[in-house]
This record gives C-alpha cells, structure tokens and sequence, in this order.
C-alpha cells in the first residue's frame, strides 16, 4: 500500500537523497508530461534555480490492459532558469501541431511520450514549435531555441 499513492516516488527519492528540497507529483492523466512541465516552468519563473521533471507510466496489468494498452515509458528533463543551453519559449495552445518522432501507437498512448518529442528535437538540433500535450484536443505547444 505504501507505494499506490501518486506522490510516493517523490517522496521515497527526497528521503533516500536527504532532500528537503520542494517537490510535487502530479497526476496528470494522459497530459501528464505538459502538466508537470508546466508546473516546474511556472516554478523557475518565479524561484529561479535548477529543476528535474520526471515522468513514467508503465504499462497496465491485465485485465487492465484492454482498457489502457501502452507501452512503459520513463523521461526526465533537467531545466534551469539560467544557462545557455536549450530553451523554450513562447508556451502556447494551438489547434495542431506537427509530430516528428516516430513511435509506436501504443508507445505515444504513453503519458510521458511527449517527453520524446522534445527529446528528439533537441537530439536533432531541430529549433522550432515542439509538442508538449499528447496527441488529441488542444496542443500545449512552445518553440525550442538551442543554445550555444
């Protein structure tokens, strides 16, 4: 039972670090990925410093499965409000948005898969609008701008 609540990873890893530090666990559903995110980049506008966004799913046991099939997936994204390294700006919703990973369906039914297209614009050094919402309804969208 320990374990079933949202917020027990973030609270056993700040245990096992010595980390009194903030931290959150949201339950974000299949908009995970855009709501942590969101959150974390709210944060840094307004306390400065240095933050690690995680999110994972794994996949769903039977008989679970026939309703929710995804594949298991983990991401972390480490933001700071300074430096020169990659950024994002100018967050905003639009009705679509361009994909450019490739993935599985049941990979992308992921929550975290988000996570990937970001990953993948930063790896190919591709500046522009990136995904942050998953596919369906409106698109949390920012432009990715690399650094030095």
């Amino acid at each position: 039972f320990k374990n079933s609540v949202h917020n027990a990873a973030s609270g056993l890893l700040s245990i096992a670090t010595v980390n009194t530090a903030f931290s959150t666990a949201i339950a974000g559903g299949a908009r995970s990925f855009e709501t942590t995110l969101l959150e974390a980049w709210a944060w840094l506008e307004d306390e400065g410093g240095a933050a690690v966004v995680a999110v994972a799913d794994d996949r769903a046991p039977e008989p679970l499965d026939a309703v929710d099939d995804h594949e298991a997936l983990s991401i972390g994204v480490a933001l700071s409000a300074e430096g020169s390294g990659p950024r994002l700006e100018n967050l905003r919703i639009v009705a679509e948005v361009s994909r450019h990973a490739a993935m599985s369906e049941a990979m992308r039914a992921n929550c975290a898969s988000p996570g990937l297209e970001l990953a993948e614009a930063i790896l190919s050094r591709r500046e522009g609008p990136v995904a942050l919402s998953p596919i369906g309804g409106p698109q949390m969208v920012a432009d990715l701008v690399l650094g030095a």
